[in-house]
């Protein structure tokens, strides 16, 4: 639901703060006075482009701020972006008098494209020559689907086509897979002979590396270690030197009363450390480190793992992975036949289980589409479509164009006119046709729909008398399921609303602007009366617009 919307410094707006309520909601005014221009703010504010000079003159530039009860939906939406759920949803709108505009959900930037997305899903707007969705064949097929509420066989469609179509993708993969082996059958063989001759570990590179270090290093090293053992061994060296202090602090111990026993601890475990570092620097054995390998062993086998891992676009530590992926190709290749049939019969039987729910949701279409056609023909009449006639055609679509929701199209089409034949809407109706049917459809589907805003503007032009009534009193119907707001310059059909604002216009200081003002009930009478009499409100006309709204004389 829409719940406020706050124009700043755009066009003809200087500021505005609209609040709104559930119902049935109407702005009037005269021509000119600014009623389409708050309908084109709330639009910049749900995610529409800006064309054109939107900035009030002498200004900078302009804000719009719409705030919305949000759904679970809105919710999951809002956090899959990083942006934190509020309680209310704030979209607005910063427009620039010479840069781009920026966008807001929640006083966080946005792109427009989220702000449109978001928008879009609570708020829709129906404009007189917006009628361009009810055109479209996915818009027909879901307002059918709505009627039926066929929303389970079609997630059902829905997923047996992507099961069909998965298996199909993985028999294709399969073929390509095998015809390329095929085609390199040879050489996969003898590249997997080449790899079991060789034989390569996990990780054997690195091990060989370390080998190789320690061989180049072995006199080095040995050198090295003699010495750290006349250091530790001579006769004034740290194993003689540790030995004479811990001779001293053994005899002097006792006489500490405990005092010096943690030193003594220490010095004996030094004196423990000590001993087992010696006997690791006499017995430390090359071979035992290096293995039987000698260095130039190391050399061919590292040049051999490189070497190979080279001609096949890897490591040396992939190609145990290789070793095992080419003998699994191999074996795939040898058993291809007995997969291939598999896969086929498996894309079969996902096939005729798409078949089946495509069939089984078209049948439920067929029946409900004359349902359907009955309600929405009913709605004609009164809505000056009397001798109008209205049906949905449904035709088996050829494979290539299956889908995941069936393989059924649906078109709405209309006969206009008594003798007039049927058509698609586009090249029959009218745009005024196209409003009302719009409109009458809206009604058939409003119990089915989930509540939203919906928002008409000036969709009874041209309109009078017992159709106007019509067009108010339908939307006075939608309004009981759904926030209904509508421009109207018909005092028949803002006699139906439960709310009513003016738009007006005013001069100050040599600049225009436009006003909104909410009106009471015997402004709502005034009003009214105005637009059935014109300039002069008479007598007459205040009472016609008593009786429109059902208001008894004073």
């Amino acid at each position: 639901m829409l719940s406020t919307l706050t124009i700043h410094n755009f066009v003809l707006i200087d500021r505005v703060h609209l609040t709104f309520e559930n119902g049935f909601t109407i702005f009037t005014g005269e021509t000119g006075a600014g009623k389409s221009i708050l309908l084109d703010a709330l639009s910049l504010a749900l995610g529409a482009r800006a064309q054109g000079q939107m900035v009030a003159a002498g200004q900078t530039q302009a804000t719009i701020c719409a705030e919305l009860t949000p759904t679970p939906e809105i919710h999951a939406q809002l956090l899959d972006h990083g942006i934190e759920p509020q309680d209310t949803l704030i979209l607005k709108r910063v427009l620039d008098h010479k840069g781009p505009s920026r966008a807001f959900i929640n006083d966080h930037p946005v792109g427009l494209s989220l702000l449109r997305k978001i928008g879009e899903s609570l708020i829709e707007i129906e404009g007189q020559f917006d009628t361009h969705r009810l055109l479209q064949q996915d818009e027909q097929r879901a307002c059918l689907d709505d009627y039926g509420d066929l929303q389970n066989l079609l997630k059902e469609c829905q997923t047996a086509y992507s099961d069909w179509k998965e298996a199909e993708k993985n028999l294709i993969a399969f073929q390509q897979e095998i015809h390329h082996f095929k085609a390199n059958n040879a050489y996969l063989r003898e590249s997997l002979e080449e790899l079991t001759n060789l034989n390569p570990i996990q990780d054997e590179e690195a091990q060989l590396t370390q080998k190789r270090t320690l061989l180049k290093n072995q006199q080095h090293f040995a050198e090295s270690l003699q010495r750290i053992q006349n250091l530790l061994e001579g006769d004034k060296g740290t194993h003689s030197t540790l030995h004479l202090a811990l001779t001293e602090i053994e005899r002097i111990a006792p006489k500490g009363e405990g005092l010096l026993d943690p030193l003594l601890e220490a010095l004996r475990r030094t004196s423990l450390e000590l001993e087992d570092a010696l006997v690791q620097v006499q017995t430390f054995n090359f071979e035992e480190a290096d293995g039987d390998s000698s260095l130039e062993d190391i050399e061919d086998r590292l040049h051999a793992l490189r070497q190979v891992a080279r001609k096949h676009g890897v490591t040396p530590n992939d190609l145990p992975n290789l070793q095992e992926t080419l003998a699994t190709r191999l074996i795939n290749l040898d058993h291809s036949d007995e997969k291939l049939l598999q896969l086929e019969k498996v894309a079969q039987q996902k096939r005729e289980t798409y078949q089946n729910r495509a069939k089984a949701l078209q049948e439920k279409r067929m029946t409900t589409a004359l349902t359907f056609d009955k309600r929405v023909m009913a709605e004609l009449p009164p809505l000056k479509l009397d001798k109008a006639l209205f049906r949905t055609t449904l035709t088996q679509l050829p494979e290539s164009q299956w889908g995941p929701h069936g393989f059924t199209h649906v078109a709405f089409e209309l006969a206009p006119n008594q003798g007039s034949s049927f058509g698609p809407l586009d090249q029959v109706a009218s745009g005024g046709e196209l409003s009302r049917l719009k409109l009458a459809i809206r009604v058939v589907l409003h119990e089915k729909l989930p509540k939203s805003t919906l928002i008409f503007d000036e969709i009874d032009s041209g309109m009078g008398g017992a159709t106007a009534d019509a067009v108010g009193e339908r939307l006075q119907r939608l309004s009981q399921n759904n926030q209904v707001i509508a421009v109207t310059h018909s005092p028949q059909v803002a006699a139906k609303s439960d709310y009513h604002w003016l738009v007006t216009k005013a001069s100050l200081k040599d600049q225009t602007y436009s006003q909104v003002i909410k009106l009471s009930a015997d402004d709502q009478i005034y009003e009214i009366a105005r637009m059935l009499s014109g300039a002069e409100v008479t007598a007459e006309a205040t009472a016609a617009a008593r009786k429109l709204r059902g208001v008894q004389a004073a």
